[in-house]
């Protein structure tokens, strides 16, 4: 029988206490990754191919087709000078398909080059393939075989499940998610493992007494995987975040719940139900590459990015299109709202 979401969200959210009522308070991260990621049940991991944020958040590739059109021309001029017998792109977190399909429509009708494209997600969403275009699809990394080319990400590592940490006096605590009378609850303790305040101390991060933080202890893993997997190329992580020095700033952190678009701090509420996400610490994700063995090329904001690539060249294109509607126009806005750094949207290229 097929639950609906109200039905799942209750299960999850029954299964999550079982969890606490057996082996007591469980890190903020851990809830999060039953709360995005349970099989069948996590926001991610139920069938609801809406959109790639399940119709709650708007992302910068289903706004407008230009935003997968430019970033084709980059990495067609990329694929020149790597110069191998085939350029393979992976896109991961893949979600509706809306950043494939306009990457490799603009792929095909700019080049001659054979492309291999690789989805990973794990829901993915098929794409008719063009002549000279090849399209595969995985569920996650472990699927994938070693390449040659890109590796492009689009607001991935904000959805990896965070630790959270508060000062308290000279002491650092970690947030945890307890029950009481049935509900979920924060509850302070010490920290789960050392790596938290070791990875505070490597992003240079120094926060106020009751100020909080999100670690992000997956993407250091997840770049060692990234790293294992490239051969030979270049690495392209677009997201939201922010400096070291800026991430402090935030006195209860950049956490939010998204939810049928607006956005929210209710984080033990809807489980299941809403997005969760915290901004990129750019810092600790450089630092992270360097480590790894990847070369930082630059860091820019998106807009920065787009612009280089023919960001204004394809608006007035588009606005000497005869019989252009006011609804294109609209969303070609919007996608440069998004391209503004609002929140820090950012775009970290790194080489292999």
């Amino acid at each position: 029988m097929t639950l609906d979401l109200p039905e799942r969200s209750e299960v999850l959210r029954q299964r999550i206490a079982d969890e606490i009522r057996a082996d007591g308070p469980v890190s903020f991260a851990r809830f999060m990754e039953r709360a995005l990621y349970e099989p069948g049940l996590g926001y991610y991991m139920s069938q609801r191919p809406v959109t790639s944020r399940r119709g709650d958040f708007l992302t910068a590739p289903e706004t407008h087709p230009a935003f997968g059109a430019l970033l084709a021309e980059g990495a067609r001029e990329y694929a020149d000078v790597l110069n191998v017998p085939e350029f393979t792109v992976l896109e991961q977190g893949s979600g509706s398909g809306a950043l494939a399909r306009s990457f490799i429509k603009r792929w095909s009708e700019t080049t001659q080059r054979s492309l291999r494209y690789v989805m990973v997600d794990f829901h993915t969403s098929g794409i008719p393939a063009p002549p000279g275009v090849t399209i595969i699809t995985a569920s996650s990394l472990d699927e994938v075989d070693p390449f040659e080319g890109l590796f492009l990400s689009n607001e991935l590592p904000d959805a990896f499940p965070v630790h959270r940490v508060r000062r308290r006096g000279a002491a650092i605590v970690e947030v945890y998610v307890g029950l009481h009378d049935g509900d979920f609850i924060e509850i302070e303790g010490q920290p789960s493992s050392p790596e938290l305040e070791e990875w505070l101390d490597a992003a240079g991060i120094v926060l106020a007494d009751g100020a909080e933080i999100e670690v992000n202890l997956q993407v250091e893993p997840w770049m060692r995987r990234i790293w294992e997997l490239l051969a030979r190329g270049r690495v392209i992580t677009i997201d939201y975040g922010f400096e070291s020095d800026r991430v402090s700033r935030f006195p209860r952190g950049t956490l939010l719940a998204h939810y049928r678009h607006t956005t929210n701090e209710d984080y033990l509420q809807r489980v299941g139900e809403q997005d969760l996400t915290a901004h990129v610490c750019w810092t600790a994700l450089e630092e992270i590459a360097r480590r790894t063995g990847l070369r930082i090329v630059e860091r820019v904001t998106q807009r920065e990015y787009l612009s280089r690539l023919g960001w204004k060249e394809w608006g007035m294109r588009l606005l000497r299109t005869p019989f252009v509607t006011e609804a294109e126009l609209e969303s070609f806005d919007r996608l440069g709202s998004l391209a503004e750094g609002m929140g820090g949207n950012g775009v970290l290229v790194l080489d292999k």
